[in-house]
């Protein structure tokens, strides 16, 4: 009896511990309040987040439950505010998921700060358990400056990346990833390696890459020779910083083209795929019953808080098979 429990909960840990595999967060001042707007944005391996283990299209537009195993990750303000405090949970509203057994689950939530009277703060979240393995836990961070542009008369907004659930790369092929991110403010976008202070004990596993930060560009060729074996998945951790395209003032200082105004996280995981075919068209592409683009159905319009769900599929020359995967467009904010 005692060890059958034991195994038990041996099994129960396995099956349900947490598979992190990607995430960002931006920010921005709530309009005609003293607060800030935080949108953050988790992937995990399907049945390890919020969405929890019978993930299904059921569980679309809804918020998740936060499982036992997440309950002591918390966004925190850890810099700029007096005292520290935490900000909030990391619960999400599911947005997309893989109907592979072995797949994804994506959402996204936001929680709004009432201004620190800085306007510069540092928010983190720790203790980050990744599904590629890891020295340590990871961390996602961003730096918040809220003063007002000299340029635009409105307080500064932080970059916005879109994350993507997986980036799958074709074995023995060169690929380049364009990476998803745009600034409100039409600042400048520089995209770097974050530092062990910024990733925590989980930082860019790559064997080999060349990432142009102004281009917004990483380039893999992922060949034995470099180090990636088919198969394999790694870690991405990147950090977005904007740069003002002219010298401006924030505040009461002066910022020039050469220097980063505020940061975000852009975190993703790689997988090699073993390549059957050459490494021409190997990109996604849209397969049935997708709606073809400009397609155009009646629609009685939004309620506050309406939904509009539509399924998305894709398929690639690199599995020859569909990947089906849900997207949704909420109605707009209040």
């Amino acid at each position: 009896m005692f060890l059958h429990l034991r195994i038990s909960i041996a099994i129960s840990l396995i099956l349900f511990q947490p598979s992190y595999l990607g995430g960002s967060i931006s920010w921005l001042k709530w309009p005609h309040s003293n607060q800030v707007r935080f949108t953050y944005r988790l992937t995990w391996e399907k049945g390890t987040g919020p969405c929890g283990h019978n993930c299904s299209f059921s569980n679309l537009y809804i918020k998740g439950t936060v499982p036992p195993s997440l309950s002591s990750m918390q966004w925190k303000c850890i810099s700029g505010c007096n005292p520290a405090m935490t900000l909030s949970d990391i619960n999400t509203i599911l947005t997309s998921f893989s109907e592979q057994s072995a797949g994804w689950e994506q959402g996204e939530n936001h929680f709004f700060h009432i201004n620190p009277g800085t306007n510069r703060y540092t928010v983190r979240l720790d203790g980050i358990q990744w599904a590629v393995p890891a020295s340590g836990p990871g961390r996602l961070v961003t730096t918040i400056d809220l003063r007002v542009r000299n340029d635009s008369t409105l307080p500064n907004a932080s970059p916005v990346a879109a994350v993507q659930p997986t980036v799958g790369i074709p074995f023995g092929c060169p690929t380049t990833i364009t990476l998803p991110v745009e600034d409100p403010d039409g600042d400048n976008l520089q995209a770097r390696e974050a530092y062990p202070d910024e990733c925590g004990g989980a930082c860019t596993s790559l064997p080999k890459f060349i990432l142009k930060p102004t281009l917004g560009q990483l380039i893999i060729d992922a060949t034995t020779m470099n180090g990636y074996k088919a198969g394999e998945s790694y870690r991405v951790t990147l950090m977005i910083e904007d740069y003002p395209t002219y010298t401006i003032k924030i505040g009461n200082d002066t910022v020039t083209p050469r220097h980063s105004i505020s940061k975000i996280p852009l975190q993703f995981t790689v997988k090699v795929i073993d390549n059957p075919s050459s490494c021409d068209n190997t990109d996604m592409t849209f397969a049935y019953p997708t709606l073809e683009d400009g397609h155009r159905i009646s629609y009685p319009g939004f309620i506050k808080y309406g939904k509009f769900r539509n399924g998305v599929y894709v398929e690639s020359k690199l599995s020859k098979s569909h990947r089906p995967s849900y997207s949704t467009s909420t109605g707009t904010d209040p």
